[in-house]
Parts: C-alpha cells; structure tokens; sequence
C-alpha cells in the first residue's frame, strides 16, 4: 500500500484499534501511521455505501440545525466582530484564538465551502457581503440550506467542483471536511485550479500530533472512526498544499471541546459512567483552559491551514 501523501511504501506503523464512539455503530479499525511522512489512516477503507450509514441525516451534528445554541449564537457573535471588531472583541479574542477557518472580509468575493452542512456558516458570510457556493453529500441539508436562501449550494462531493470555471473563487474553505476524503490529494489539486490567483485555500482539520490525540489515543474525540479516513499533522498537510502549488500563509490551532469530548468517550467506556458533557456550556467553559493552553503551545487538538495561490 503507498501512502497517499509520500507515496511511501514501507510497511506502515499500527498504533491502536478503534471504534465509532459517537454513535456506536459496529465495526472493527484500526489506525495506522505511515512511517515516512506520520499520516494517519483508518483501515480497513470502506466502500460509499458502507460508510453512507455513519453519517445519520437525522442526529450527524453539521446537518442538523442548532441556531439557537449557545454555541451557535456565540459563533455567529464571534464572525460578526472577527469583521466589525471592538476594545470588548479583541479582549476575548486574546482568550479565543480566532474564528476557524473563516476568511479576511472581501465584499463580493465568492467563496465555496466544501461541505458545508445546513449552511449556518454560509448564512453568516453571506450577511456581510460575500457571494456564497457551497457543496455537500447529504440531501436534507442541501435542501435545508436552500430554504434559508443559499440558492449556490448544491449537494455532492468535491468532485463537483469541477462544473465551475478555473480560476473561480476568492475562496475555498474546507473545515473539519479533508480527514473525511477518499482522495484528499485529489481535492487540493482541484481546488488549485478553480482558486483565482491570490484566492485562498483554507482547511481546518483534527491534529495527529495535539496533546489530545496523543494522550487519549483510540479515545481520542476527534479521531471520529470510521468517518475520519485519514488525519493529518500540520507539517504533512503543509507537504502537500506546497506540492500542489499552494503558499502557505498561516497555521491557527483552535480547540474547543476536544478534551471534554475524549473524557467523555474515556469515562464511558472504562468507567461505564453515563454521561454526556460534550454540549454543556458549562463544562466546555470549565475545561476549555486545558484546550487553550494546548492552542498556545501549538499542539492543539484542531489547527486551520490558510494557504494562497501565487
């Protein structure tokens, strides 16, 4: 097997069996690290239609709608004073790194988010003048998204990037989407080509090497197997948007929850304690200290990839 970033065909490290912790679907990983360039792999690769079911159109979190969540609203607070900051803003951000994966304002710039969900993120962007395109797998959230009036958002893969022009977008993001990809490489290289010259790639993807990943290893919140094929460090994931022609102009690590999650996962399996913490204000807030510390030290658990065409 040759690793889909180095092309590495040395005999690939096993590190830990995994499961699907979030739903708890059956079904037997195990995780596996290339020994030349560190990328993570999930194997065995399953086929469209087997890992169709790991991703419930009714409970999968970026298709459901959840607007009116402290999470929600403190984001969308968060991308309004990313743009129109103030003395109040710019205190918090010191505490919060930035908002992921979200693009420096230009009015009537066009920017494609691949797989964009319901679109809440796209909803935000369009308000303040961007001219928003968006992709996605799952029917019932393409169609959500539709009704709350992105008529650019169109459902399928990053294959379909292919029906626009080259030389296209300002922008295209892709946040918490690569690690999902069959064929990663495949979506950089096109993304290069349907980006104008200057235009941005942004990705936002779980880190290999966070202090979460490494210490809670198969319990690991963001390793979310079998949904995510392949996860990435920011020097492999750097390696290959420099191959495919990319700038690289800045990494931002930003973690939120990633370590209550893994506790959580932790407890329940080898406590057997029945709990469920992820979504509670209060507990994101009392143990997002752990994830911030993580963020300054540059091993957090998630990082944001800002790369340009030359």
């Amino acid at each position: 097997m040759h690793c889909i970033l180095c092309s590495s065909s040395r005999k690939t490290i096993g590190l830990f069996p995994a499961k699907d912790r979030m739903y708890g679907l059956p079904g037997t990983f195990k995780i596996e690290k290339c020994r030349k360039c560190g990328l993570w792999q999930s194997t065995p690769k399953l086929k469209t239609k087997e890992i169709s079911k790991y991703y419930p159109s009714s409970s999968y979190y970026s298709y459901v709608e959840n607007g009116k969540s402290v999470f929600s609203r403190l984001r969308k607070y968060l991308i309004y004073r990313f743009y129109f900051p103030t003395v109040f803003s710019k205190i918090i951000f010191t505490f919060i790194n930035t908002v992921p994966a979200i693009p420096q304002l230009r009015p009537h710039g066009k920017i494609m988010d691949v797989g964009c969900g319901n679109g809440e993120t796209l909803r935000s962007l369009k308000k303040y003048g961007w001219d928003v395109y968006g992709l996605d797998i799952d029917a019932k959230a393409v169609a959500y998204a539709k009704r709350k009036g992105l008529e650019h958002v169109k459902k399928g893969g990053f294959e379909r990037l292919k029906i626009y022009p080259d030389n296209y977008f300002d922008v295209i993001r892709s946040y918490h989407v690569i690690e999902h990809l069959s064929d990663p490489v495949a979506f950089i290289n096109l993304a290069y080509k349907k980006l104008k010259k200057g235009g941005e790639c942004i990705i936002g993807t779980p880190n290999s090497n966070s202090v979460h990943a490494n210490l809670f290893k198969s319990f690991w919140y963001n390793l979310d197997t079998p949904r995510h094929q392949f996860v990435f460090n920011p020097i492999n994931l750097s390696r290959l948007v420099k191959k495919a022609g990319l700038s690289i102009t800045d990494i931002q690590y930003c973690s939120g929850g990633g370590f209550l999650g893994s506790m959580q996962y932790f407890l329940s399996e080898i406590f057997h304690m029945k709990i469920n913490v992820i979504n509670n204000p209060f507990f994101f807030f009392l143990f997002y200290p752990f994830d911030l510390l993580s963020d300054k030290m540059r091993k957090g658990d998630v990082f944001v990839l800002t790369a340009k065409k030359k």
